[in-house]
C-alpha cells in the first residue's frame, strides 16, 4: 500500500510541476505576441518614412 501512496505523491508533484510549466509557457507566449505586435508597428512606421 505504501507504494501506491508514493506513486500518488509522485504523480501529484509531477502534475503540479507540469501545470506550472504550462503556465510559464503561456506567459512567455503572451509576451512574445506583444513584442511582435510592437515590432510590426515599428516596421510599418519605418517603411512609411521612406
Amino acid at each position: 500500500m505504501d507504494s501506491v501512496y508514493d506513486q500518488t505523491a509522485d504523480l501529484t508533484e509531477f502534475r503540479t510541476e507540469t501545470k506550472q510549466g504550462i503556465s510559464d509557457i503561456q506567459r512567455n507566449l503572451n509576451t512574445m505576441e506583444l513584442v511582435t505586435s510592437k515590432n510590426w508597428n515599428d516596421i510599418a512606421q519605418l517603411k512609411a518614412i521612406k
